[in-house]
């Protein structure tokens, strides 16, 4: 079985988990874990950080969005972490992501 690291910026030495794999499996699961704790952990002070409001536009905030996916090996960190309104969240899934990300990234750095 062969699979490669993914090689997208921000993701270096990432494996995605292989259906049947179960070293990958028990892996992503693990992590998965952690990561869920840690959004658990989180979200609040994302919220507040952001004051309630939508870190893009200033609306109410409504959903607090990885900038990098979790599938992209984005952790629920406070620093990959962003509130936005409803619009806002569905563009940053959108066709428009990779920009949205970018932007969200500078929004980022300015803490």
């Amino acid at each position: 079985m062969s699979f490669r690291v993914d090689d997208r910026p921000g993701n270096a030495g990432c494996l995605p988990a292989l259906a049947g794999h179960e070293e990958g499996g028990l892996a992503m699961n693990k992590r998965k874990r952690r990561d869920d704790a840690l959004y658990r952990k989180n979200r609040l002070p994302a919220y507040e950080r952001a004051g309630g409001l939508c870190e893009s536009c200033g609306a109410p905030a409504v959903e607090i969005h990885h900038i990098v996916f979790r599938s992209h090996c984005g952790t629920s960190g406070l620093d990959n972490l962003i509130c936005l309104c409803r619009r806002c969240h569905e563009l940053a899934h959108g066709p428009q992501a990779r920009q949205m990300r970018e932007r969200f990234k500078e929004i980022r750095k300015g803490d």
